[in-house]
């Protein structure tokens, strides 16, 4: 293998970074951080609207909408998301990893901003839209940021921390949201102040993001092949003859290099029964994608409080109290998993904790018909029956913070 070689004259700042002198594990932790606090993000701007929407302050604002208004309010978030991811596979490699991170954070400002302002249905909707559409940007960015930048022996180990960082976030906007919905404050700040506050997280996330360098990977792909070796040279804290800078730009090259040879043969390809299976790993990455989202967490997220208070019977501050408590399972799971995922393997953990939480919604299932049907009848369920319905939903966090 010849050595790889560049002219330090040639490397252009706008993808190296605001250079801070990080090297080496130092440069590592910052782009971790980085992405963590992108996946912070999501977990803040995902939970903050699921104890918000059973504020009474909330609901005054906007007329007391009904219950197909608060799922649009809450739903077409969604819709935004998938926009944003959308285009960030249209447009993100062109743009690179964090110029679609600093663009992409421009949009969640603004949302952001428009949503605390709002005072109509309508004003919050559009806010609600464009915050999503910097998530969906940021939320498929991120990831491939960090795996693009970390050392193969430590990915899962690292991707793993985001996620947890990302159940964080969710507890965070949750206890946020407790906080200001019952510490006696009058008002819509009650629930303007908790949506304003994830411009915080965002600024921290454009400011980690504009010191640290662009992804190797990228920078190679798009022919930039001096910047690349210049950020391997600091992500390894060696010089470029070092064998670990050579070794990290040659596999580079060699996975570039089979990407354009499997690109020649068309999206037909990704669908072929050939001797490495492709269709069935296609199928396997999509249907685990589907199924995580489909398992209802984000429901659960959303409506967790509703759930206590509806299905379970407990007061608005018990159901608060309890939604928070029920998200703080996401960090559990998600901290075990840090220290397993490397060492048992993806597989072992995910089947088995997707038969659990199969298993649990089976029984909770049956434990809320129970309290349904006694308060149909005008009669009082026993109290077990609604604590264990609560206990289920605990497990079920876990289960699937463990495994997905």
């Amino acid at each position: 293998m010849g050595a790889y070689s560049y002219n330090p004259r040639r490397i252009s700042n706008d993808y190296f970074g605001v250079d801070v002198g990080l090297r080496g594990k130092a440069l590592l932790s910052v782009i971790t951080a980085s992405c963590a606090g992108g996946f912070l993000l999501v977990g803040y701007d995902n939970g903050v609207m699921g104890g918000i929407v059973g504020l009474g302050e909330f609901n005054k604002t906007f007329n007391n909408p009904d219950a197909n208004t608060i799922g649009n309010i809450v739903s077409l978030y969604e819709i935004g998301c998938f926009i944003g991811a959308l285009a960030t596979f249209v447009v993100g490699d062109s743009l690179g990893r964090r110029r679609t991170i600093l663009l992409s954070s421009l949009f969640m400002i603004a949302g952001a901003v428009i949503q605390a302002a709002s005072s109509t249905v309508g004003v919050m909707i559009a806010g609600r839209i464009l915050a999503g559409l910097g998530m969906g940007a940021i939320n498929s960015t991120v990831p491939i940021l960090q795996a693009e930048t970390s050392p193969a022996v430590s990915r899962g180990q690292l991707v793993a921390v985001d996620l947890t960082v990302l159940n964080f976030g969710i507890v965070i906007s949750y206890w946020v949201d407790y906080a200001f919905g019952f510490s006696g404050l009058t008002g819509s700040k009650v629930w303007r102040i908790p949506v304003a506050l994830q411009c915080v997280f965002i600024a921290i996330l454009m400011f980690t993001t504009l010191i640290i360098p662009d992804s190797p990977r990228w920078l190679a792909k798009k022919g930039r092949h001096e910047e690349a070796i210049a950020v391997l040279e600091r992500l390894h804290n060696a010089s470029i003859d070092s064998p670990e800078v050579q070794h990290s730009y040659a596999g580079i090259q060699q996975a570039l290099e089979h990407e354009r040879a499997a690109s020649n043969s068309g999206w037909r390809s990704l669908v072929a029964s050939d001797n490495i299976q492709t269709r069935k790993r296609l199928f396997l990455a999509c249907f685990i994608q589907a199924a995580q989202q489909l398992s209802g967490i984000n429901a659960l997220i959303y409506y967790s409080g509703t759930l206590f208070s509806k299905s379970v019977g407990l007061d608005n501050k018990k159901s608060a109290l309890m939604a928070g408590g029920l998200n703080m399972c996401l960090i559990l799971g998600s901290t075990i998993s840090i220290f397993l995922i490397d060492r048992v393997g993806r597989k072992k953990l995910l089947i088995p904790c997707i038969a659990g939480m199969s298993a649990v919604m089976c029984v909770q299932t049956g434990l809320v018909k129970v309290i349904q049907d006694k308060t149909a009848q005008g009669l009082v369920a026993n109290a077990n029956f609604g604590r264990a319905a609560s206990a289920m939903l605990f497990v079920f966090e876990f289960f699937f913070s463990l495994g997905f």
